[in-house]
């Protein structure tokens, strides 16, 4: 499905913020209907002042509290109004977010591993931000010009039809202006995006990167690359400033040219008794009313163009493909079966091409084969991460088959560490887990020095502040720390870690998870040796030994 901006919106407004949208429009009305008609309070008062008549203060008295009364009416309304916009856009915006980030938990992993991270931070944080407070509020004041627009030409016709048909030309040569300048708005608007996004990448990569780019001594070849994106960016905003100038010029050039045309051509139409000095001075105080809603809309089409632009960004994240919801199994699997499974990248030749298997708990196996052979990609399929091109993936307990995906729990070998302590990190996963677990978790992970450098503090972003080892455990403690799993695979787990440490750990492991079936992707053959079976992937394809 192709997400358009107004289903995007569509799909978050619930019936309640409906009703709020149907009142914000009545309130629109009624509050563009008081900005204009005090017009012909103005002209009655001046023209009942004219004649110097004492009947006439009464009158006179009245309409001017009934003026102020409708001003402050009105001004009460446009309060309402902003207010009612905001609580409906930050509504909207919570609501966005929190479906982005669910959409993105069942986007297949394939699709987000090809995506640019930054690009998708970018979106989630500065696309929704930008909807957030303008989705809405755009929309309420083109709304209110052009309501205020249309009973201003009928108020204005009813003083004098030549003098409203000489004043609406300049309006139309505005419309015609402001649709000009949004056209090329709008290209340079993505243009605008595309470089902010370049820009970002390059300065998160530098940081990501800032130890090889020290060591190797490329910091001035990193710093120019930053300099030239920079650049890019500086003629991208300054070219946005342009067309931002240019409308800013040709909107006051319109408004005081109005003005003083105005004032000029209504001095002669009261001199030749076409219009009364009421009427006068009703059009000198508004001559606004039909020139600024069109300047207004002029002004409102900026923030419009940027949010269709944040609208497509967010919708081309709705159109990812995802994976069905699947709730985690309350039945026990003790059995794994592949049937003739092939996968790979849409556009790029199979990664696991005919593959089957079949794993029957309690077990532990080693995974071998060389760097690229399809190892992981293999574990992904089997822990329902990846979806197969053809074949099937089955799970079975005591000879009948399970639906859904069954409670896996997965040490990847890049797995990410969150800024918290070595503690909140192996909880996360699991809240309930009991100290006395933990205290069995750490001893057998062998984390109690690490625990006791970074008993109060965080261990840093991703896990910075710990060795290469030191974050391999602690990952592997998290990953021990899923109690009821049926299935655990380990991807590497050897990796980073001494031999004899290495060793000691696998040992622990394997007394604690007997009963389960186990999965260590492996390239050392020692640690292969130790499991109950061996399978080989060579170019995709599973050697059973």
């Amino acid at each position: 499905m192709k997400w358009s901006e107004l289903a995007i919106i569509k799909n978050l407004i619930s019936v309640k913020l409906k009703y709020i949208l149907i009142a914000i429009g009545l309130l629109i009305l009624i509050a563009a209907f008081l900005s204009i008609w005090p017009i012909k309070l103005i002209q009655g008062i001046v023209d009942l002042a004219i004649y110097s008549e004492e009947s006439n203060v009464n009158i006179i008295l009245i309409m001017g509290v009934v003026y102020l009364s409708a001003q402050v009416i009105m001004a009460f309304l446009r309060a309402a109004i902003i207010y009612l916009t905001s609580h409906v856009q930050f509504t909207v915006g919570t609501v966005l977010q929190s479906k982005l980030y669910s959409l993105l938990l069942r986007t297949k992993l394939e699709v987000l591993e090809k995506n640019n991270s930054v690009e998708i931070v970018n979106t989630i944080i500065e696309d929704t931000d930008f909807i957030i407070h303008n989705f809405l509020e755009p929309y309420a004041r083109v709304t209110f010009s052009v309501v205020s627009f249309v009973i201003g030409l009928y108020f204005m016709l009813t003083i004098n039809w030549m003098l409203t048909l000489m004043i609406i030309p300049l309006g139309l040569i505005t419309s015609l202006i402001s649709r000009s300048i949004g056209i090329k708005s709008s290209i340079n608007a993505n243009k605008k995006r595309k470089t902010s996004q370049k820009l970002w990448k390059v300065f998160s990569e530098g940081i990501r990167g800032v130890i090889p780019i020290r060591i190797h001594r490329v910091e001035g070849d990193y710093l120019a690359e930053v300099s030239n994106s920079s650049i890019k960016y500086r003629e991208v905003g300054l070219s946005q400033a342009k067309i931002n100038s240019i409308s800013y010029f040709m909107a006051s050039s319109l408004y005081m040219i109005t003005i003083g045309a105005i004032l000029t051509i209504s001095a002669v139409f009261v001199v030749r008794g076409y219009v009364t000095i009421g009427g006068l001075t009703a059009i000198a105080m508004y001559n606004h009313m039909l020139v600024d809603p069109l300047l207004d809309i002029l002004n409102i089409q900026q923030n419009i163009i940027k949010l269709k632009v944040s609208l497509k960004r967010v919708g081309r994240l709705f159109d990812n493909p995802t994976v069905p919801i699947n709730t985690f199994l309350q039945q026990k699997v003790d059995c794994i079966s592949l049937r003739n499974v092939s996968f790979g990248y849409v556009g790029e030749e199979k990664i696991i091409k005919n593959a089957s298997l079949d794993i029957k708990g309690p077990i532990n196996i080693a995974i071998v084969g060389e760097t690229g052979s399809g190892k992981t990609t293999l574990t992904n399929i089997i822990a329902g991460l990846y979806q197969v091109n053809s074949g099937s993936v089955e799970y079975f307990f005591h000879n009948k088959i399970v639906k859904g995906i069954p409670r896996i729990s997965y040490l990847v070998q890049d797995g990410y560490l969150f800024d918290k302590s070595v503690k909140e990190n192996i909880y996360m996963l699991n809240p309930t887990l009991s100290e006395f677990q933990y205290n069995r978790i750490v001893e057998s992970c062998m984390l109690y020095d690490v625990i006791e450098r970074h008993r109060d503090t965080s261990i840093g972003e991703g896990g910075s502040l710990l060795s290469g080892g030191e974050r391999k455990r602690v990952r592997l403690a998290r990953a021990l720390a899923i109690k009821d799993a049926d299935i655990y695979i380990f991807d590497e787990l050897s990796s980073s870690l001494d031999k004899n440490m290495s060793s000691k750990i696998i040992d622990n492991i394997l007394n604690e998870l007997k009963e389960k079936i186990v999965l260590f992707i492996e390239h050392n053959m020692e640690i292969a040796n130790l499991m109950t079976k061996t399978f080989t992937v060579v170019d995709g394809q599973i050697m059973k030994d």
